[in-house]
């Protein structure tokens, strides 16, 4: 027909962007994974066709033109390569994933002997089963690899087994197909008692660590600690072990990822749970080793190992009931009682604990941590908690189901004194104020896991693996407080005295107030807090058959939130300059509402060239948030009768019908969506043994990822706003990491370094662009800032850890981030009244650095001495904005410059296995600088030294003890420069055969405890004390418990 059009072939975009660069010819388009090609499909449709530069606030035409060009560029080279490796390939292999298990106990069989041989019995290839785990199941993998199809025989040998064959048959080796996992495992069986052995004689030496391959082994029993001692006293004594506040553990400076009993979780999400109800005695080996996670591996393959700790209980407490109760009672009415229990079987694990205690503190006399008054949990504290914790496993290995369930009751008491010092233009202000609180809270938290580990076929595809893990949270609490507070043109230690506390809460302003004074706070409060959450995650491997180039890791995670929270106060506010007094009885009720969903897919890893080694794998995540809240504020003193001299006790509310009248004008309600799009590429490239490093292994990992981020936000108040905001941004957040370590030895005698890269970009909050005032606190009016800009964050970081022998190690870690653009709540303070009037806004110039040095090392050859010091510096360069009537009320840079210098060293004498002693000394040293006006430069010392001992005594008595100067120079508040030596001490005595054991603490013994903390900024200084635990023995007796099943 004359004048019709041909029709337009439709390209998908893959084609199209290698069509654009005039090579298509030159390429097998179609060799690309279609897995892959979906993931980028999705993101071209999703992002590049999608993405209007009139939509976005912080990106133009050029930069989505760079990013378009960017990313066709990235698939062009990867589909290149790809295609240039798959037609070299010659001849193809497959690679099998089996595992050894002993035929009755079904446990892993590590370290034995296979050989593959064809039907003939004509051997092809062996090795030995590797440690390793699938999901968190330890196994012993069997790994090999073959190139043709047929029956094999794999012969399985290990002293103390049979000799056994397993019978395998391959019936075709597919084109795309290069790993195939089994399901069913290989066995051996163990030789019968029967049978006649070598006869092996065994030294038994206390050795206290030694290295078994890559595992490196700690011998419990060679470590002596002092009765009644749990888990976190043995970690802590093993060489070259930290163990960090909140459960860290470190390994020669490198992060442990997991901790396990018996290769199994156990409590993981709470390790203190462990380390505070597991008795040491118990605890067989303490096993260090990098395990290779299968699931990990399949996604990336570079990065699949995670550095384990497997503590291994004694043969005789790993079946049957074990049970370990504690009771213990002191002075000013402190109190304990504890109960763990563990059952096992050879497929399963329960375990109960109980805890009740007043002690607010988990250190023990004697114990020879890190720990100081900072590190001390602030007031005292009454603790409720309970849990149990559980774990079935298939025999077969076909699914496991684990969980706990853990609650907390805990009632507080707490007492902080802070003093306060604002840098400003024109002569800075001083603040004094104190804080009293009880607070109650209550939680409970049940978490459980299950996993299916067998292939579930679904056509042409699989199911390889599938994780389910429901959660479940709620949590409770109630406070009061009473808070008073003055600010001051002088210092206010000095104007205000020793009895300083009298004059804030006294009815009638003092003189010292009335002349130095700018406001007084006095302010009582109370109310509660409910909140509710549940939570799922979910994992799915989900693959192609006989094609390992077709298949999507999948993983995410669904979360509701609901939480309501109601706080009544009586708030006095009374200024000097002039004379007023400001009275508000408020009741406010904050009620809001999370929900969120997460998806992420990632392709295999794939090999797209053997020399040099280049991998690659595409990933792409989908975050969606919604948020509400609802803010009600009613001003109760503006009814006549609930002013300042109301008879009204905090807490009462007038009628409905009068509240709805004293609705607050800073009351609102807000809703925000997020939708976050995330698609990278993943590329990694290994090399072993090059010409220029015939001994150096080189990894390196680089991830353009493209961030795509829609916001949608609605406010609302009363007579004020009714907005609606949309925002949308596309950042660029690259990152790499690059490790070298020698390509043979051992793994812990190795040298490693690393080094890696960051960037993240963040958008200021939503709230901040609506331009809103906020008066709810007078004191500090918050105003919003329509022009505030993105903001970026550049990480730098390096680590070098080297053994320079089996009794000296060193490690360095060193770090960096610079911020542009960052937000700061820069302010314009009034110096007559106090009020700060708070603007975000943002700024550049903050910068940090950080630098650290570790050395260990044993001195003498039976390794009675040991010594280890640590050596930090840090700098810290913090820019805000301040303004006040002397810089014409414009708020103005303030920079403040910090220098931070750590030192810790400790020297242990240990004669015998019994005895031991410590030497020890930590000094932190603070220098800040500024070249603003009226600055004083800022010396300030914490230091401390000490001896710590455990000592063997007659009568089968042992004495732990510790003694420690903890020392203060520099503060503004000449109270705190003080010297404290706190003295504690514990002695104990075992009964029946060791099952029962009495124990006599005293904790402070000269009450001289104490916790001060200081913090520096750009817009001043706080000293803050807080109350401790007093002085307090305590008489406890710990007895053990072991049942095992009757031997049939």
């Amino acid at each position: 027909m004359q004048g019709a059009k041909a029709p337009v072939e439709k390209m998908n975009p893959i084609t199209m962007v290698v069509a654009q660069t005039n090579l298509a010819q030159m390429m097998n388009v179609a060799t690309l994974p279609m897995s892959m090609m979906a993931v980028l499909y999705l993101f071209h449709h999703t992002f590049l066709g999608a993405m209007k530069p009139q939509y976005l606030l912080n990106s133009n035409r050029q930069d989505i033109t760079y990013l378009r060009r960017f990313f066709a560029t990235l698939v062009f080279l990867v589909m290149s390569a790809f295609s240039i490796f798959s037609k070299d390939i010659k001849e193809h292999e497959v690679q099998i994933w089996g595992h050894l298990v002993d035929i009755f106990t079904y446990k892993p069989v590590i370290d034995a002997t296979f050989t593959v041989m064809t039907s003939d019995s004509v051997a092809v290839t062996s090795g030995k089963t590797s440690k390793g785990d699938y999901s968190g199941i330890p196994r012993a993998f069997v790994i090999f690899n073959l190139n043709k199809a047929g029956k094999y025989i794999i012969k399985c040998e290990k002293e103390g087994y049979e000799t056994t064959y397993n019978d395998y048959e391959i019936k075709k080796i597919y084109k795309n197909e290069t790993q195939i996992r089994l399901n069913k495992p290989f066995v051996i069986k163990r030789i019968t008692k029967s049978q006649n052995l070598k006869e092996v004689t065994v030294k038994a030496t206390k050795i206290k660590f030694y290295n078994r391959g890559d595992t490196l082994i700690y011998n419990a029993d060679a470590f002596e600690l002092e009765e009644g001692s749990m888990l976190d006293a043995l970690v802590q004594q093993l060489p070259d072990v930290e163990l960090k506040k909140g459960g860290e553990i470190y390994v020669r400076g490198k992060r442990v990822d997991e901790l396990l009993l018996n290769g199994r979780d156990f409590f993981n999400k709470d390790r203190n749970i462990i380390f505070e109800n597991l008795p040491s005695y118990m605890v067989n080996q303490v096993k260090v080793y990098e395990r290779e996670d299968e699931i990990l591996q399949k996604s990336n393959p570079d990065n699949s190992k995670l550095l384990s700790m497997n503590i291994q209980l004694k043969r005789k407490y790993s079946i049957g009931w074990i049970a370990n109760a504690e009771a213990g009672i002191g002075t000013k009415d402190k109190k304990l009682a504890r109960l763990f229990a563990l059952r096992f079987t050879p497929q399963s694990r329960l375990s109960l604990f109980a805890n009740v205690n007043n002690l607010n503190d988990d250190r023990k006399p004697g114990n020879n941590g890190d720990w100081t008054p900072l590190q001390q949990t602030t007031g005292e504290k009454t603790v409720y908690n309970g849990g149990f914790d559980y774990n079935i496993y298939q025999k077969g290995g076909i699914y496991t189901l684990s969980g706990s369930l853990t609650t907390n009751y805990i009632e507080e008491n707490t007492n902080t004194v802070t003093n306060k010092e604002n840098f400003l233009s024109g002569g800075n202000t001083y603040g004094k104020a104190f804080n009293t609180q009880r607070k109650y809270t209550s939680s409970i938290n049940t978490y459980h896991d299950f996993r299916y580990l067998h292939q579930i076929p679904i056509k042409s595809f699989k199911i390889s693996y599938l994780k389910i893990a429901p959660q479940f949270s709620y949590h409770t609490a109630n406070h009061s407080r009473l808070y008073a507070n003055a600010t001051l043109s002088e210092d206010a230690n000095n104007i205000l005295g020793s009895k300083w506390k009298e004059k804030l809460l006294s009815h009638n302003s003092s003189e010292e107030l009335r002349t130095y004074g700018i406001n007084r706070i006095i302010q009582e409060e109370k109310g509660n807090y409910h909140q509710l959450s549940t939570s799922a995650d979910w994992t799915c491997l989900l693959d192609a058959c006989h094609n390992d180039y077709i298949g999507l890791y999948l993983s995410g995670k669904i979360n509701y939130l609901t939480a309501r929270n109601k706080r009544y106060d009586h708030y006095k506010l009374e200024y000097f300059n002039p004379s007023s007094i400001d009275f508000r009885n408020r009741y406010d009720f904050n009620k809001n509402r999370t929900f969120s969903n997460e998806i992420d897919a990632t392709t295999p890893t794939m090999l797209i060239l053997k020399k040099p080694s280049i991998r690659f794998n595409l990933g792409y995540s989908f975050k969606y948030k919604f948020q509400e809240q609802n803010r009600s504020l009613y001003l109760l003193s503006k009814l006549d009768g609930w002013d300042v001299d109301s008879l009204h006790a905090l807490g009462d509310l007038p009628s409905v019908n009068e509240m709805l009248q004293l609705l607050d004008g800073n009351s609102y309600q807000q809703t925000k969506t997020d939708k976050n799009h995330e698609i990278y590429m993943q590329i990694q490239h290994g090399q072993t043994g090059t010409d220029n490093f015939k001994r150096t292994n080189i990894q390196f990992t680089f991830i353009p990822k493209i961030r795509f981020e829609h916001n949608k936000f609605d406010y609302f108040r009363t007579l004020v706003i009714d907005t609606t905001m949309k925002r949308d941004n596309v950042f660029f957040e690259p990152s790499f990491q690059m490790s070298i370590f020698p390509a043979k030895g051992n793994y812990w005698d190795k040298w490693h370094f690393s080094i890696n890269y960051n960037l993240t970009h963040n958008a200021p909050q939503m709230v901040y662009l609506t331009g809103i005032t906020d008066t709810s606190n007078p004191l500090n009016i918050m105003q919003g800032n329509k022009n505030l800009k993105n903001s970026s964050t550049h990480h730098l970081a390096a680590n070098f850890r080297k053994p320079l022998s089996r009794k000296r190690n060193i490690n360095m870690a060193a770090s960096a981030n610079v911020y542009t653009n960052k937000v700061a709540l820069g302010y314009i303070y009034e110096h007559n009244t106090g009020v700060r009037t708070i603007t975000p806004d943002n700024i550049n110039g903050n910068w940090n650095a950080a630098y650290s040095v570790t050395y260990r090392s044993r001195l003498d050859k039976e390794e009675h001495w040991s010594y280890q010091t640590a050596t930090g510096y840090t700098y810290v360069n913090s820019v805000d904005l301040i303004g006040t009537s002397a810089t014409a009320d414009r708020a103005v840079r303030s920079k403040v410059g910090s220098h931070y210098i750590t030192e810790s060293a400790l020297l242990r004498y240990a004669p015998h296995s019994k005895t031991d002693f410590y030497l020890k000394g930590n000094v932190n040293y603070q220098n800040a600088q500024s070249d603003r006006d009226n600055f004083k430069t800022i010396n300030v010392y914490d230091f401390n030294y000490g001896l710590t001992a455990r000592i063997e005594l007659p009568l089968a008595l042992q004495l732990s003890t510790d003694l420690t100067m903890y020392s203060r120079r520099g503060y503004n508040d000449p109270a705190m420069n003080t010297n404290d030596l706190v003295w504690n001490a514990r002695i104990s005595k075992r009964f029946m055969h060791g099952n029962l054991v009495c124990m006599l603490d005293a904790f402070d013994l000269l009450g001289n405890l104490s916790n001060v903390r200081r913090t520096i900024d750009a817009q001043g200084r706080v000293e803050t004390w807080t109350n401790v635990t007093p002085q307090f023995a305590l008489l406890h007796i710990i007895y053990r418990l072991n049942k095992q099943p009757k031997k049939k």
